[in-house]
């Protein structure tokens, strides 16, 4: 049987993403106004030095993300990290006006590895290394197995349970696919500041509004 490869926001035959779905992407002009200020107040109440999103968590968005990372198309999450990098109205991480000695990610929670086989933290961080030109590093370990996704918000805010599985390097930025409240974001910084590191900057391919 012939295996058609298939658009993940609409279903159409495509390689990645087509043409009309990312015609209809609403990216986040985050180097603009009040989304620059919004995107400000944001790292500091998360506890971060930076923070950047290439997408509102819309219905299309949904779509994407949740069909790269339940379907395993590590291709897609890499097409996103681009983004992240170079998006057409978003400003490039690597051209943010800081340094990094480091690319590091959430930890997905076991019971996401055995649905899905692999971690989309750890595919969307080496894609931004390999682009930035900067190692990605797995510096966080994961305690809880419980995943964020489906819990009360209640639960949420108090972030999963993490820790530091190595010395942090001083410059830290660090990858998700979508920050929903922020505790997981903001745990992960607390988390990588005690291991070491003295500034840390979050990418996210989407944040919910």
């Amino acid at each position: 049987m012939l295996f058609v490869r298939r658009c993940p926001g609409c279903g159409e035959p495509a390689r990645l993403i087509c043409h009309n779905c990312e015609a209809k992407l609403r990216f986040l002009a985050v180097d603009q106004g009040a989304s620059h200020e919004l995107s400000r107040h944001r790292a500091r109440v998360l506890g971060l030095d930076g923070f950047q999103a290439v997408f509102s968590y819309d219905p299309l968005v949904s779509r994407i993300i949740l069909a790269a990372k339940n379907g395993g198309r590590r291709d897609v999450l890499v097409q996103l990290a681009g983004w992240l990098l170079v998006g057409p109205q978003t400003p490039s991480v690597a051209g943010s006006g800081f340094e990094l000695d480091v690319v590091t990610w959430v930890p997905a929670s076991r019971q996401q590895l055995r649905r899905r086989g692999y971690d989309q933290g750890y595919v969307l961080a080496r894609a931004v290394g390999h682009r930035i030109g900067v190692r990605p590093c797995r510096l966080l370990g994961r305690s809880s197995r419980e995943a964020q996704a489906g819990r009360s918000r209640a639960d949420r805010l108090g972030g999963p349970h993490l820790r530091v599985r190595r010395p942090c390097p001083a410059r830290v930025l660090l990858i998700d696919d979508v920050a929903t409240t922020g505790a997981s974001l903001a745990r992960a910084s607390e988390v990588l500041r005690s291991g070491g590191a003295q500034s840390v900057h979050a990418g996210v391919i989407a944040v919910v509004e």
